[in-house]
């Protein structure tokens, strides 16, 4: 095992490259977006990049991108209170703690945008890993689609929920994040990618 470290930063231009690397894998396999597998990369910037309130990055200390976030207003209009997020790890930078510490990131930082609750449209009923993450951050499934043949995989999709909880709460609940003000830096113990 050997100590990983990583700080979440907001986005800028240069990251777009290997936000891309990152990103558009995960969308040609279409298990776990509701997005075109086809999408070309101007659109998932614009979708990424531009149309996001937040786009933010998680990077080690070589400057590489791990993971990415976005955080938006989930609805316009009435529901412009509740936020969406969604989140995108290299899967050579899973079991690191990469995505529940962009979870808990976004969380703190909807908040400190007036946000008051949290939620997920679309989470694949078989993405376990993502369930069960959601879960322990404070998720409940709110709703579920019946099953979808238009995605890869089976089980239909989730609506899951979240009361935006204040950054304070966030800190005391979970001790094993450390935070600052836009950046966040988190200590793990990872194996080598591939094991």
């Amino acid at each position: 095992h050997h100590l990983a470290m990583f700080s979440i930063r907001f986005a800028q231009p240069k990251d777009w490259p290997s936000t891309w690397a990152v990103l558009e894998p995960i969308f040609r396999s279409g298990e776990t977006y509701a997005m075109d597998r086809r999408i070309d990369e101007q659109s998932a910037r614009r979708d990424w990049f531009s149309r996001p309130l937040r786009t933010f990055v998680a990077c080690d200390t070589d400057g590489r991108v791990l993971g990415t976030s976005i955080i938006k207003a989930n609805q316009d209009g009435g529901g412009a209170h509740v936020a969406n997020a969604a989140f995108a790890v290299d899967p050579a930078a899973r079991g690191r703690g990469v995505a529940s510490t962009l979870c808990v990131h976004a969380q703190d930082h909807a908040h400190s945008l007036g946000f008051t609750a949290m939620q997920f449209n679309f989470v694949v009923a078989t993405n376990l890993g993502a369930l069960r993450l959601w879960k322990r951050l404070g998720f409940a499934i709110v709703g579920t689609l019946p099953d979808d043949s238009t995605i890869p995989c089976t089980g239909g999709w989730m609506r899951m929920s979240c009361t935006s909880r204040s950054p304070a709460t966030n800190r005391s609940s979970r001790k094993h994040h450390r935070r600052t003000t836009d950046d966040l830096s988190h200590r793990s113990s990872s194996t080598p990618a591939g094991r």
